[in-house]
């Protein structure tokens, strides 16, 4: 993954920012040294496991489809069509019948 300093702990989920100045969502424990896991607030996601999504793969590109693996308070865990796998916030996610791209 490269050097990164850890932005925000979100229960398990840390958000890291590189030193190129891009962020991601990681599994805290995948962290070198791992990060200890918090409680997440009680936030809602208007996504569940199983959704059929449109979400980015970054910040700044289009959205691409898949399915959300797991949600862990606002975050959203996005397995998209490709195989690729993001951690993203919920409000980044928008959900579609899937017939369409």
């Amino acid at each position: 993954m490269g050097t990164a300093q850890i932005a925000e702990l979100y229960g398990k989920l840390a958000r890291v920012r590189f030193e190129r100045g891009d962020e991601a969502w990681v599994l805290a424990v995948e962290l070198e040294p791992p990060a200890t896991a918090t409680p997440p607030p009680p936030d809602a996601c208007a996504v569940a496991p199983g959704n059929r999504v449109r979400a980015p793969w970054s910040p700044t590109e289009k959205t691409y489809a898949g399915r959300v693996r797991e949600v862990h308070g606002r975050i959203a865990e996005v397995q998209f069509d490709d195989g690729d796998k993001i951690w993203t916030p919920c409000d980044a996610v928008r959900t579609f019948d899937g017939t369409s791209d």
